[in-house]
């Protein structure tokens, strides 16, 4: 397991509900308040696309498992490792296993047992 590095920024659900509130829909925050190690969250990447590629993708969506709760500044914090394979790995340098953190801003969804 490795700790991610910056060819990325995540994507930031809230900026994107604030854009696109018609089709970007957001989670309940009363299930994101119930995240737990063990829970999934989805989350993106956003990096700079391929100057010479075909298609225009500047952004990957993947599941984390959480790992740990946290709190920095009185907010939640959350470690997971991403848990399904990834498809722009060479772009944003993430792969299946790498442990990220994340804010309750960057979530897009959950899946909580």
């Amino acid at each position: 397991m490795r700790e991610a590095t910056a060819l990325y920024c995540l994507l930031d659900a809230w900026e994107r509900h604030r854009a696109y509130p018609d089709t970007f829909h957001l989670p309940d925050p009363r299930e994101v308040a119930r995240l737990r190690p063990g829970s999934l969250a989805k989350i993106g990447a956003e990096f700079d696309p391929a100057p010479e590629a075909v298609e225009d993708v500047d952004a990957e969506r993947f599941w984390t498992l959480v790992t740990e709760v946290a709190e920095a500044e009185g907010a939640p914090l959350y470690r997971g490792r991403i848990d399904n394979n990834l498809l722009y790995t060479e772009r944003h340098g993430l792969a299946y296993g790498d442990v990220v953190t994340f804010a309750p801003r960057h979530i897009l969804d959950v899946e909580v047992g």
